[in-house]
């Protein structure tokens, strides 16, 4: 998915909110790829294989933030497709908000 914050902005991390505590199967456990682009069509990889900490502990509905290389874009594209981005025999996640800042 595209996040575009209307503006270039300074970042150095993301965190997410999971959807649901109880449903873990559902949750990121990685983050492929983070890229950024200034046009929304050319974009620069920030960032890859982002892991996302405690992704199987019901509990932790929020990630502590996940550090990425500063950058500055307006546009911030996260990318999942590998396997190792989902649970097993999962292929979908779901997330509830994603905070970015720096």
């Amino acid at each position: 998915f595209i996040v575009d914050m209307k503006e270039e902005r300074d970042v150095n991390y993301f965190r997410i909110r999971h959807r649901s505590g109880t449903d873990v199967l559902l949750r990121y456990r990685i983050i492929e790829e983070v890229s950024g682009s200034n046009d929304g069509e050319n974009f620069t990889t920030i960032a890859t294989n982002v892991a996302v900490p405690d992704w199987d502990k019901a509990a932790n509905v929020e990630t502590p933030n996940l550090i990425i290389p500063e950058s500055k874009y307006r546009y911030l594209k996260f990318y999942c497709q590998k396997q190792e981005c989902f649970a097993p025999d999962r292929g979908s996640v779901q997330l509830a908000e994603i905070y970015i800042g720096k």
